[in-house]
């Protein structure tokens, strides 16, 4: 066993000989090498460093629209519930103006964009026509003539 071992070791300074020999002859080759090894690292990480700012930027992009939409979302809550405030108000006074005028009998010029309204309350309609004001039979009339127009 020891002349084997003794062997091994002859044999491993051989290789580790060689080694050295080839690493001598070839030092400006293996200078180039390693030197392009470490630069490809160097690309490397420099790759790795963008990808990862590229992800970290578009993640921040997708948050910053999730905000912009959920913003736009809350928004448009917000009138539409304004919007419905306002309608609300605009009804109940409408019918409270209707109740007043049909329970007084009184005499009022009208003039509303609501067609039911004007029905409802109206008993005498007037549409100026071509300058000249001329009392027509009803609110259909006036209400065809302004279809005709637009």
């Amino acid at each position: 066993m020891l002349a084997m071992k003794r062997a091994n070791d002859q044999r491993g300074g051989h290789i580790i000989q060689h080694i050295i020999d080839v690493i001598g002859s070839n030092i400006d080759q293996i200078i180039v090498i390693a030197a392009g090894i470490v630069l490809a690292l160097i690309v490397l990480s420099v790759v790795a460093v963008l990808l990862f700012v590229a992800v970290a930027m578009v993640t921040l992009w997708m948050k910053l629209r999730s905000i912009q939409r959920d913003h736009a979302h809350e928004r448009a809550e917000r009138m539409r519930k304004q919007a419905e405030r306002r309608n609300k108000q605009y009804i109940d006074g409408q019918e409270a103006l209707e109740g007043e005028l049909m329970a007084q009998e009184a005499s009022c010029l009208l003039v509303s964009h609501d067609r039911s309204f004007v029905r409802a309350v109206g008993n005498r309609f007037l549409l100026i026509e071509k300058g000249r004001l001329v009392e027509v039979d009803g609110p259909e009339e006036f209400f065809e003539a302004a279809r005709r127009q637009s």
